[in-house]
């Protein structure tokens, strides 16, 4: 045997290992066409090698018929693997199967019916000049029909590679270039060899195989060559917004968008091939939610700058074949941060209005008690005089009817409250702020009182300047002004005070009633305006209330984006403020 069958028999050899390499991945696109293009390397370079150890010339002629069933293959299964690595095996159909197809298997046929006809070899003899026997060939016209299809398959195999290398990133790039080399070596030697720049005697081409093998075996073993899809990989990075990383079966960086380097600005191209847990030491909690095997989401906080801490949504999942075999691991990065905002102001928000509704189910609940009271007081009221009646002086009459009518008042003005805070909550009240002469609503505020205010003999008076104007809703503006003077009136002693005024600015109108009742203790003061509190307190006639009236009072006032408070010294007196914007906001 001499040391070219050697050379021939190791690439042989070497290629079968690769087939071995594509088979075990076949899952992964393009692998199974790599396996068969190293498998035809093989026949075509172990038949080459027996062919130079043989004496005879039937020998020589078994030999390149074994040869060729590799040899008609490398050109179609090379151009299978380009076109699913560059991501165009939408192109791949029965029709085009049958082009790539029909033009070996008929060059395999006339090869082995070639001393029927000599198409592929017009003669073939054995030459013994040389230290071993050769065979030397006169090809046929079907011989150079094969080989423009091989030169057709190369160079669209050989432009998709180079489309490829171009669009790639750094990783996928080198894949393309190691694919690329490793092919054109045999393929320019072929052409070289054809062209009669090489001496005729061996035929070079498997020798310049055996040379490719190596860069199929660097790129499988240093590069993964067959691991990944590249081309729905990139296309993949074109369109995502996030950070992403994939990670291979090794748990190996292979590559990495522009989102992620802005995410993780420590992180380089350099680190392309290497360990996640080493590339990404600075970011120990991602480093550790790669290195877990199970699929995983969990929130990471990432400073993005020096001065900003974002909050992002880490998810690592794998990569699965159409098999759901595990080919890798893809970790994404979603800033989550406004996400996580709004979540908090929403978390606040429903305390917040769950406060609110305990508060005013509180409130309601001291409504229906002062409620029921009064109506329960009326109707003992009204039982009595039914049963009691006709035994009853006129004037024992007449007081329980006055009773009756004090009381019926008492209940109308709680429901007319109740009415109008119940429409201000739900929305249905119109705000339609108006120029108002304010000293005009005060007087009808007056006469509306007049009946109380003379029982209790209380004087009622106007000291607004005139006129003076205020911006507000007549009809809230009405039960503001209602409900102050009635409280006014019911805690003032009889043969007391009660002023109105007013004071001027060029942003806001403060009004003013004060009176010379009771006044309030410091200790209430602080509660009068809050739903949650039950501060009904009874007048200086033994007038009943609920508070209601101070609560819708500030309802509306709060409308107008104004604000009300209370002055008072325990049995002095007291003065109710309130204060509205000359621009309310709507």
């Amino acid at each position: 045997m001499t040391v070219f069958s050697f050379i021939l028999f190791f690439s042989a050899l070497t290629n079968l290992i690769l087939t071995y390499f594509g088979i075990r991945f076949r899952k992964s696109k393009g692998s199974l066409s790599f396996a068969l293009f190293t498998l035809c390397l093989s026949f075509y370079t172990f038949g080459y090698g027996v062919e130079l150890t043989c004496t005879s010339l039937e020998a020589m002629k078994f030999w390149i018929r074994f040869e060729y069933v590799g040899i008609v293959f490398i050109p179609v299964f090379w151009l299978l693997v380009a076109l699913q690595y560059a991501g165009k095996e939408s192109v791949l159909n029965g029709f085009t199967y049958t082009l790539l197809f029909i033009i070996p298997l008929t060059s395999l046929i006339l090869v082995n019916t070639n001393d029927m006809h000599h198409w592929f070899y017009i003669s073939q003899e054995l030459d013994t000049s040389g230290s071993f026997p050769v065979m030397q060939l006169v090809r046929g016209p079907w011989y150079w029909v094969q080989n423009a299809f091989v030169n057709i398959c190369m160079i669209i195999g050989t432009g998709l590679f180079i489309e490829f290398i171009r669009k790639s990133s750094r990783l996928y790039r080198t894949q393309g270039i190691i694919m690329l080399a490793g092919s054109l070596i045999p393929w320019l030697t072929h052409i070289l060899y054809l062209a009669g720049f090489i001496p005729k005697g061996l035929d070079p081409t498997p020798f310049a195989l055996t040379m490719a093998s190596p860069f199929y075996f660097f790129g499988i073993f240093r590069y993964r060559l067959l691991d990944i899809e590249p081309f729905a990989l990139e296309n993949v990075f074109a369109s995502m917004q996030e950070g992403v990383i994939i990670i291979d079966r090794q748990n190996r960086i292979i590559n990495f968008n522009q989102s992620a380097k802005k995410i993780l600005p420590g992180i380089f191209p350099e680190y392309l091939g290497k360990p996640a847990h080493l590339a990404l030491a600075d970011w120990p909690g991602l480093a550790n939610l790669i290195l877990s095997d199970d699929e995983n989401i969990q929130e990471i906080k990432l400073s993005e700058s020096q001065n900003s801490l974002s909050v992002f949504q880490a998810t690592v999942s794998a990569i699965r074949d159409v098999q759901q075999n595990k080919m890798g691991k893809l970790l994404v990065l979603k800033n989550i941060t406004e996400l996580k905002q709004t979540e908090r102001i929403l978390i606040e928000g429903e305390k917040k209005l769950q406060g609110l509704n305990a508060t005013k189910d509180k409130f309601l609940s001291i409504l229906a008690h002062d409620l029921r009271n009064q109506l329960g007081g009326f109707m003992n009221l009204s039982q009595v005089l039914s049963e009691e009646f006709t035994e009853m002086s006129p004037s024992e009459q007449k007081e329980m009817i006055v009773l009756m009518k004090e009381s019926s008042g008492s209940v109308y003005k709680l429901l007319e409250n109740l009415l109008e805070w119940s429409s201000s909550q739900r929305g249905i009240i119109p705000f339609e702020p108006e120029w108002i002469e304010l000293n005009l609503l005060v007087e009808e505020v007056f006469d509306y009182q007049q009946i109380p205010a003379t029982h209790k003999n209380v004087e009622l008076i106007n000291n607004l300047p005139k006129p003076q104007y205020i911006l507000a809703d007549r009809n809230m503006l009405n039960s503001i002004l209602r409900n102050l003077v009635s409280n006014a009136i019911k805690f003032t002693r009889e043969g007391g005070k009660i002023t109105v005024n007013a004071e001027s600015a060029d942003t806001y109108v403060k009004v003013f009633i004060q009176d010379t009742g009771v006044g309030i203790g410091s200790e209430i003061i602080d509660k009068l305006f809050r739903i949650d509190v039950n501060v009904s307190m009874i007048g200086t006639s033994q007038e009943k209330g609920t508070g209601l009236g101070l609560i819708l009072c500030k309802e509306f006032i709060d409308k107008h984006n104004g604000k009300i408070w209370v002055e008072s010294e325990y049995g002095k007196g007291s003065t109710f403020f309130f204060q509205l914007p000359v621009t309310p906001d709507k």
